[in-house]
């Protein structure tokens, strides 16, 4: 029952399965099943993946580089070695529309982490259209947007390929841009004593950045008001009743939603 229970999907209290067991993914790799983990921190990444319907066919990749795609190099290896795929489930879709998919870009804000999602007319190749007006992704993940009866978006809801729903809020046409005024009222020294971390914002060169040590500088990119991107991290800034001081930075990501920093000066 516990090897079981490592291969074997669990439940949230909602009811929703997901993908992961016990310490390990189950989930699909052009339509085979995978089971299979990642690991990467400072100085690292791997991947381990079996494939039970294939003789038990297991491949590991160690890389000694943080940002090597060891799941990648893991799927090149796949390929090659798997030679009878199920074929792929065809799709009722169709090419997206340029004039319909205008009236949604814009800047979407993820409603749990807040980071950012920029959909510009080039992201139109990504997707296909759906016969009930939302696009899928190659990746399984289906968009669907909601509009005011102006026809203007309000927000997108993204399914997951495992049964997950993330709901964006749209926050504009285009990014936001801080003018050296905005830029000041961040200005100052944030402390966390939740994660021991003192943090250190100012403006160079017309750019907020942010800095929690000697040495390391992150540079922070406008996305909507009050908000900003470091990499796939947002972080943004909250005030006194919504329009005083600002009075905390935050951050969010996949598995941080929310680190709220004081700010001490």
């Amino acid at each position: 029952a516990w090897a079981d229970s490592m291969t074997n999907r669990m439940r949230l209290t909602s009811g929703r399965e997901i993908e992961y067991a016990k310490g390990l993914f189950i989930t699909q790799y052009r339509g085979l099943r995978e089971i299979s983990h990642s690991g990467s921190t400072a100085g690292y990444s791997t991947f381990l993946a079996r494939y039970p319907d294939r003789d038990n066919l297991t491949i590991a990749v160690m890389c000694n580089a943080a940002n090597a795609p060891a799941g990648n190099h893991v799927h090149e290896l796949v390929d090659r070695l798997i030679t009878d795929f199920p074929p792929p489930a065809a799709l009722d879709t169709t090419r997206v529309d340029s004039a319909t998919f205008a009236r949604y870009t814009g800047v979407y804000r993820n409603e749990r982490t807040h980071v950012a999602l920029v959909l510009g007319t080039s992201d139109r190749s990504r997707v296909r259209a759906l016969p009930d007006g939302g696009f899928i992704l190659a990746s399984g993940a289906r968009w669907r947007v909601d509009v005011a009866p102006s026809g203007a978006p309000v927000r997108m809801r993204v399914a997951q390929p495992d049964g997950d729903t993330v709901v964006y809020a749209y926050e504009g046409p285009r990014p936001w841009s801080p003018t050296a005024r905005d830029l000041a009222a961040f200005v100052g020294r944030y402390r966390s004593d939740e994660v021991g971390a003192t943090f250190e914002v100012r403006v160079e060169r017309d750019t907020l950045v942010v800095s929690n040590r000697p040495g390391k500088t992150v540079k922070l990119t406008p996305t909507y008001r009050d908000a900003f991107s470091a990499g796939g991290t947002a972080v943004w800034f909250t005030r006194e009743r919504g329009r005083g001081p600002v009075t905390a930075l935050h951050f969010g990501e996949s598995r941080v939603w929310d680190l709220v920093v004081p700010r001490v000066r």
